[in-house]
C-alpha cells in the first residue's frame, strides 16, 4: 500500500510532510495494513497516529537514524513502536547508525565505505535493474524489519501486534559480544528470520 506523504524538490532530494505522514498512518490503518514502516524523523503528530494504527493492530517499524547518536527521536520512546538500527554483514553496528536503550532491534543496513557489502536499491524513474543504486541507512533496515512482520503475520494471522514485536525481539540473536562498546544499545540484536517464524 503505497502512501505518498512528501514531494521530491528541485534539489533533488525528497521531503516528507509530517502531518500528511500522520494522515497516511490513518489511512493506513483504516484500510487494512498491518505493518507501517517510517523512515524519517518524526513528531508528536505521527506519535499519535501511530498509537491510532497499533490500537488497530498495525506494527509499527521506525528506522533509528544516521547521526552516530543516542537521542532519540519521540517516535522511538513509544513502548509499541521498533526501532531498528543497522548493522554490518559482520554484526558489527554500522557506524552511521543511531544506538541506545531504546533501540529494540537491529537488521542490516549496508555499508557506506568499501570494506563492508552495500545494498542495492531501486533509483528514480524505474531505473533498476539498468543502473543499480548502492544505499546505506537505518532506513534500508527498518523495512526489513517491517517485512519480517508481515512474514510473521502472513505465518500465524491471528497474532496481534504485540505478540508480533514480542516474537521479532524475542528471536533476535543478540550481538551485544560482538559489539561490547554498545552493550545494552543494540535492542534485543540482529533479526532472525528463521527463529521468528519456527519458535513459539
Amino acid at each position: 500500500m503505497p502512501l505518498r506523504a512528501g514531494y521530491r524538490s528541485r534539489d533533488g532530494y525528497g521531503y516528507i510532510v509530517l502531518g500528511l505522514a500522520a494522515k497516511a498512518f490513518e489511512y493506513a490503518a483504516d484500510n487494512g495494513a498491518d505493518v507501517i514502516n517510517l523512515s524519517t524523523a518524526s513528531s508528536q503528530v505521527l506519535v499519535d497516529a501511530a498509537r491510532y494504527a497499533f490500537n488497530r493492530g498495525v506494527v509499527i517499524t521506525k528506522s533509528a537514524g544516521n547521526l552516530r547518536s543516542q537521542i532519540p527521536d519521540p517516535l522511538e520512546l513509544q513502548p509499541f513502536v521498533l526501532p531498528v538500527a543497522a548493522v554490518y554483514e559482520n554484526d558489527l553496528k554500522a557506524s552511521y547508525s543511531d544506538y541506545g536503550n531504546w533501540v529494540k532491534v537491529c537488521a542490516p543496513g549496508g555499508a557506506e565505505d568499501q570494506h563492508h557489502q552495500k545494498l542495492i536499491s531501486t533509483c528514480f524513474n524505474d531505473s533498476y535493474p539498468k543502473q543499480r543504486s548502492y544505499k546505506h541507512g537505518t532506513s534500508f533496515a527498518a523495512p526489513l524489519v517491517a517485512g519480517l512482520a508481515g512474514l510473521i503475520k502472513s505465518h500465524e494471522p491471528g497474532l496481534s501486534a504485540a505478540d508480533i514485536i514480542f516474537r521479532i525481539t524475542g528471536s533476535a540473536d543478540n550481538i551485544d559480544n560482538l559489539n561490547p562498546a554498545y552493550a545494552g544499545k543494540l535492542g534485543a540484536g540482529r533479526i532472525n528470520a528463521y527463529r521468528a517464524l519456527t519458535e513459539q
